[in-house]
């Protein structure tokens, strides 16, 4: 379980290194893996959601949030955290691309 545990990490991370590097694609793959092996992953899903913007796909990304909120509210009873609502209400108030880099 361990090594499980670094690969997905090792994975999380160069999804969101290629996102720092404008390599939106591959970042969009990685981190869709991680969001596949677990469904509530939210860093994984802000990742996606970043990477299908700077690819201009703002219909999926806006899906891909509707997704993970559903996921989390029928799961946990939860909403989603801090960076993933404030991502989707930047992306429903502007029509200008999402900024990709974390800060």
């Amino acid at each position: 379980q361990t090594a499980d545990r670094v690969h997905d990490d090792i994975v999380a991370h160069r999804s969101r290194k290629a996102l720092e590097d404008g390599d939106f694609e591959l970042a969009r793959s990685l981190a869709q893996q991680r969001c596949d092996a677990d469904p509530l992953d939210e860093s994984s899903h802000t990742t996606v959601i970043r990477a299908l913007a700077a690819l201009g796909r703002d219909a999926e990304a806006l899906a891909v949030f509707a997704r993970i909120r559903r996921s989390l509210s029928a799961e946990l009873g939860a909403d989603p955290g801090p960076e993933l609502a404030a991502l989707h209400s930047h992306k429903v108030r502007h029509s200008y691309p999402l900024d990709v880099y974390y800060g």
